[in-house]
């Protein structure tokens, strides 16, 4: 894949090479939802607190009597169903945090990368170096390449781009060494320098053209399933077949039992047919 190399005033020098396995990929919502999701949650500090019977003060004796009186009993005025009384089932303290796979989560910066690429908005140039603070002057760069709600990649940390884009709205500035999903869906332009490109090259390490290879070659759900329905059918096939092959087998026995007797029966001298000599001799 070749992208457009432009200068600070928005006009293109040459074009570079941009490796498909980053800059190219499909949509994956899934990926997407799952690292957006943990990036939020993991903002939380989950401090929240509301006090139980326990933790709320005062209620240690009863409002009233326990007869006579014509209420229901009472034991304690910090019981949830009176005024200033304790909390049933409110948040209590906890960690919301959820850990995803750094492949995941840097599979999601390769597709969010790839969707801005993918509606052209993805702009890259030369360098971003400022020399001093100068909000006017990124205002302008930025006017050039026609990027609205930025986000600025750099490889370095600059304090003058930092601080130059820090009054403008809707315009941030990351390292590429710390670039993630969450950065780029929130923005709709994103604009990186060449070297920022060559460090989050080297930085994806696990988005190699082997591993995908690898993954490519591995047999996908739907053959899985089909290999596995196959498999049993074969199985049930062969046990079908197994069957048939041991009933005949303890047929043949029985009908070998019920022919024996009549072939004896043939052989014996009694149920031999009597000759004309002998049927002669017997009348004398």
């Amino acid at each position: 894949m070749q992208a457009q190399l432009n200068n600070l005033e928005g006009k293109a020098i040459k074009k570079i090479d941009l490796p498909d396995i980053i800059f190219g990929r499909e949509m994956n919502e899934a990926v997407l939802h799952a690292v957006v999701k943990a990036y939020r949650a993991n903002a939380r500090q989950g401090t929240h607190m509301t006090k139980t019977r326990s933790t709320v003060s005062g209620g240690g004796r009863k409002p009233f009597k326990q007869k006579g009186t014509g209420e229901a009993r009472q034991g304690s005025t910090r019981a949830p169903n009176h005024p200033g009384g304790a909390v049933v089932h409110g948040p209590q303290p906890r960690d919301y945090r959820e850990s995803t796979n750094k492949k995941v989560r840097q599979l999601a910066l390769a597709v969010a990368l790839s969707d801005r690429v993918r509606h052209n908005h993805l702009h890259i140039i030369d360098d971003f170096k400022l020399d001093k603070y100068n909000t006017k002057h990124v205002v302008m760069v930025l006017g050039n390449l026609k990027a609205t709600k930025a986000l600025v990649v750099d490889e370095r940390k600059d304090d003058f781009l930092y601080r130059s884009t820090r009054n403008i709205k809707w315009t941030n500035v990351v390292p590429a060494s710390e670039i993630n999903a969450m950065d780029v869906l929130r923005s709709t332009d994103v604009v990186m320098t060449e070297s920022a490109v060559k460090s989050l090259v080297q930085r994806l390490t696990l988005l190699t053209e082997d591993k995908v290879k690898e993954e490519e070659a591995k047999p996908s759900k739907k053959a899985k399933k089909a290999k596995k329905a196959a498999s049993v059918k074969k199985a049930k096939a062969a046990k079908r077949t197994a069957a048939v092959a041991k009933a005949k087998t303890a047929k043949k026995p029985a009908d070998k039992a019920t022919t024996k007797p009549k072939a004896a029966a043939d052989k014996s001298p009694a149920a031999k047919p009597k000759s004309a000599a002998a049927t002669k001799k017997a009348g004398k």
